[in-house]
């Protein structure tokens, strides 16, 4: 049975990078797999929704769709997406049934600031972005209540939590 790996955590918690670590290990060992990343798949697919609660759910749910489809040519597939409320997972987890396992990604707000990548902890700060998933009260980043994995970059260096997700997905993955 293929395995949808849903990573959830906030912006710059590392679920896109330690995604494309993680599959270049499972490719070079013969692995079969797809990443679904969610801002690709937003930028590509899903433009016309925004960041209100009601189009970041339909985008999770519209992803969860896709996984659907991507299991057909892969032995896992990598979900890279903040996906920040409880009901969007839920949905996943019971629209994907066995399949899905939960990643959380537990950097803290102060870590994924710090580093802030793409620059939207600062535009949130300064205001031009009123929306940022755990920066706006309006839009919270509700922590997940049972994740089948938890991985925290402030805490481990990227190599050890790439070894640590590539070894949780081989055994999921060969736990058929």
């Amino acid at each position: 049975m293929t395995k949808i790996f849903w990573f959830t955590g906030l912006s710059g918690a590392g679920k896109t990078t330690l995604a494309t670590a993680v599959a270049a290990e499972l490719k070079t060992a013969g692995t079969t797999l797809r990443i679904l990343d969610g801002d690709d798949v937003r930028e590509k697919w899903h433009g016309h929704l925004g960041f209100s609660r009601m189009d970041i759910l339909e985008n999770n749910r519209l992803i969860a769709e896709m996984c659907v489809e991507a299991v057909e040519n892969a032995e896992s597939v990598l979900v890279p997406i903040i996906s920040p409320y409880e009901e969007g997972r839920v949905f996943a987890r019971e629209r994907l049934g066995g399949a899905f396992r939960l990643i959380y990604f537990d950097a803290p707000l102060s870590y994924v600031e710090n580093s802030d990548v793409k620059g939207l902890y600062a535009k949130a700060r300064s205001g031009v972005i009123n929306d940022m998933i755990g920066v706006s009260a309006s839009n919270p980043y509700q922590v997940p209540a049972h994740p089948d994995l938890t991985i925290d970059i402030s805490k481990e260096s990227e190599a050890q939590s790439v070894a640590r997700l590539v070894n949780y997905v081989v055994t999921e993955i060969n736990d058929r």
